[in-house]
């Protein structure tokens, strides 16, 4: 989208960095050099994701970005401080009680240390970490839940403004009046919300809390129901606190949220309709992953151009460049022609609709050569000029695989190993499996490179078949799909480290991206803004 750099929320410093848009959701940029920070930056892009997708004025930003010419930067930075805080706050919160208390873990990041102490000493009278976190998302919900959805809805997403919305009803404008109340307003929020789950739930996990017991166990999966009921408690706290303000009850965003929705082509959020339950939290962690993607250069976009290389000289520049381990390699990439044109800087046209069919090689200049093989016969052709030089793998993206015509075409004709890369949420794939009662063993991979020491490989291989799946991401994305994974399919998952040879086409397919493409995420079915 034009502007896109200024309709962003970003989470920049020298040891790594996130971005967070509407449109394309998180992004982070991760060294490997420093896990709490990697850590950090992760989590912040995460709550961007879930503030944006929960509330009304972040499901009105996502409409936005999807309405061509319509003030999304206008209506982000009137939210900046509220996302920021929250996201800076409780990111950090979140690392230190799993890592340990960490002095000047924001010194890489100065520019958000404010938030983070801003937000320390307004909790001070608060104490339990998984109280003081739940705190901060309820200031952070109701900042964001004004009633601007009728409006988008009345008038129009392509009419609405800035103009129309009541100062009063503004995010960050509501912010400040919270932080106006001080320790004494959070201290307030807070033992409201005992009061109010006590009767039901008892004060032993409240108590634990404050005690200083760890997140592990204060928020572990069965504490889940009395944790929502002590935040939407906190929430109603937190209304009282702004009187003269029109805020939506908890999920009073949902009808909103559904008209809005049907109105904005593209648009897709989960758990809005008004007859779907709302996401409980295995489902919010799926929706999370899904938003997020993995720079794996340094720069956003690599250059790239089509090139028309005859067979003879296209195999004869693989062989002499795309070398692992003193190998040369044969790798043929299945993308879509949507994912190829966001992927890359391009001189000239990015290639075909639908799924492309490519070789690539990296040029002496640093822009990834695409060469497209347009037939099967082609694809042959290659192949037998390749002929014993080395391994030959196809790596095929699982948004390929669920284009039947393409499949049925030309997936029997590839050669070599396919290695499937899984660009798409594992729900897409994951019912089939359960259904099926497929066996799925699973191992995780660091790959030999210091530059990209955070990516993290995640092999997964089917029972009866001889092709390997894999994803890439950080540690924390690999462990959430390892999660979801091993929830879904129960007994029929196993964790366990693989032989070399059930794991070396993925590995050499995930160093092969590391080379040639920008990033790596799972919205490869989703329609791009």
């Amino acid at each position: 989208m034009a502007d896109d750099h200024l309709a962003r929320l970003l989470f920049d410093g020298p040891v790594g960095s996130g971005r967070y848009t509407p449109t394309a959701g998180a992004r982070v940029r991760l060294t490997g050099r420093d896990e709490v920070l990697d850590a950090i930056v992760h989590l912040h892009e995460v709550h961007h994701c879930a503030l944006n997708d929960g509330t009304a004025w972040g499901v009105l930003l996502h409409a936005l970005a999807r309405v061509p010419g319509r003030p999304l930067g206008d209506f982000l930075d009137v939210a900046r401080k509220t996302h920021e805080t929250f996201a800076t706050y409780s990111s950090t919160k979140t690392v230190e009680a799993h890592y340990g208390p960490s002095h000047g873990v924001l010194d890489a990041y100065p520019a958000y240390a404010p938030l983070h102490d801003g937000m320390t000493a307004l909790l001070a009278g608060v104490q339990g970490a998984n109280r003081k976190l739940t705190v901060v998302t309820a200031l952070a919900r109701v900042c964001m839940q004004s009633p601007v959805l009728e409006f988008a809805v009345d008038r129009g997403v392509d009419a609405i403004s800035l103009a129309d919305v009541r100062a009063v009803d503004l995010p960050d404008r509501r912010w400040a009046r919270l932080l106006a109340g001080g320790p004494e307003m959070a201290r307030r929020v807070a033992e409201t919300a005992d009061d109010a789950t006590a009767s039901t739930f008892g004060r032993a996990l409240l108590d634990a809390d404050i005690g200083g017991e760890g997140l592990n166990v204060t928020s572990a999966a069965e504490h889940d129901e009395h944790w929502r009921t002590w935040e939407i408690a906190a929430y109603d706290a937190v209304r009282h606190e702004l009187p003269g303000t029109a805020v939506l009850d908890y999920a009073g965003h949902r009808e909103g949220a559904a008209a809005v929705t049907a109105l904005v082509p593209g648009l897709r959020l989960r758990g809005v309709a008004l007859d779907e339950p709302a996401l409980d939290d295995h489902e919010l962690r799926a929706a999370i992953i899904q938003q997020m993607a993995h720079d794996l250069q340094e720069r956003e976009h690599i250059p790239s151009r089509v090139v028309s290389l005859p067979v003879d000289r296209l195999v004869a520049a693989v062989a002499a460049t795309t070398v692992i381990n003193g190998v040369p390699h044969l790798f043929v990439d299945v993308r879509q022609s949507a994912a190829l044109a966001d992927e890359y800087d391009w001189t000239g046209p990015p290639p075909g609709d639908g799924p492309v069919v490519v070789v690539r090689l990296v040029d002496t200049d640093g822009a990834v050569l695409h060469r497209v093989v347009n037939t099967i016969a082609e694809l042959h052709e290659v192949a037998d000029e390749w002929g014993y030089r080395g391994p030959v793998v196809c790596c095929v993206t699982t948004s390929c695989l669920a284009d039947a015509r393409w499949r049925d075409a030309w997936l029997p004709e590839l050669p070599g190993v396919n290695a499937v890369l899984v660009d798409v949420e594992a729900e897409r794939f994951l019912p089939g499996w359960r259904a099926g009662g497929t066996l799925v063993r699973a191992t995780r991979l660091s790959l030999d490179d210091p530059a990209r020491a955070a990516v993290v490989v995640l092999v997964l291989r089917l029972e009866g078949n001889r092709h390997p799946w894999f994803a890439v991401g950080d540690r924390i994305t690999t462990t959430l799909l390892l999660d979801q994974i091993r929830a879904s399919l129960g007994a029929a998952f196993t964790e366990s480290a693989l032989p070399d040879a059930e794991v070396e086409e993925a590995r050499a397919a995930a160093l092969h991206l590391l080379h040639t493409e920008s990033y790596v995420g799972f919205t490869g079915l989703e329609e791009r803004g």
